[in-house]
């Protein structure tokens, strides 16, 4: 999914994007690191991360690689931003990491974040979710089938509930209206553009109304979808 967390190897890297890869293929994926600090192994290996990307940095390095698309058919983002986000982080958490890394500010607020993840719990048959912070939409998460969502939504619910703790973004951005509907058509009405994926399908990236996001798209299924609500300044 993009916006997980790999852990180890000589730095910790999130993915830019969603990709599907088939059984026993091989690919590249398209990554930003999340620890300017540390050129060195801690492990030969990449690990799985309990996270993901905090919502707000996901919805700003998901901007950065539309530019990165449209300018190049590259799903590079920008790495400066994605490391000044991360002191922004550390800043307004009141953390400081040796490394500048992202995981150092989310263990540091990992107490916090559980309480989230540990009250939400997603129902049979679900298979997304729209998340509101203080009355306000701030996006949604689709996924094709249910025990993928099952299985990572504990992950979502932390990427948008670190913002609300730590107030990262949470007042600049969001669609202040309780209406789904409303919000589900700015999601209809968006401007679409499609490229061919690092996996399997197509990664589609959509733009509207104070909205933007990004789909993977297989076989004319989406197996992940992320919509952001964006405040009327972005």
């Amino acid at each position: 999914m993009g916006g997980e967390e790999l852990l180890g190897a000589k730095q910790n890297r999130v993915l830019n994007t969603s990709v599907m890869v088939l059984p026993s293929v091989t690919i590249d994926v398209p990554v930003s690191c999340t620890e300017q600090g540390r050129w060195s192994y801690s492990s030969e290996n990449f690990r799985a991360s309990p996270t993901i990307m905090p919502r707000n940095s996901r919805m700003k390095n998901k901007r950065s690689v539309d530019l990165s698309l449209e300018a190049r058919g590259s799903f590079e983002g920008d790495q400066g931003a994605v490391w000044d986000d991360i002191s922004v982080m550390q800043q307004r958490a009141g953390v400081s990491s040796k490394t500048n890394a992202m995981r150092d500010v989310i263990d540091a607020n990992w107490s916090s974040i559980s309480e989230y993840t540990e009250a939400f719990q997603p129902v049979d048959g679900q298979n997304g979710a729209i998340f509101l912070a203080n009355g306000a939409i701030t996006g949604m998460e689709l996924f094709s089938k249910e025990d993928a969502f099952r299985s990572i939504f504990p992950k979502i619910v932390g990427s948008y509930a670190f913002d609300h703790i730590t107030n990262t973004g949470a007042q600049e951005t969001g669609i202040k209206e309780a209406s789904v509907d409303r919000f589900l058509q700015r999601l209809t009405r968006s401007s679409r553009s499609t490229y061919p994926s690092n996996g399997e399908g197509l990664d589609l990236r959509f733009e509207g109304d104070r909205i933007s996001g990004a789909a993977l798209v297989c076989q004319g299924e989406i197996i992940h979808l992320s919509a952001y609500a964006l405040s009327s300044t972005s």
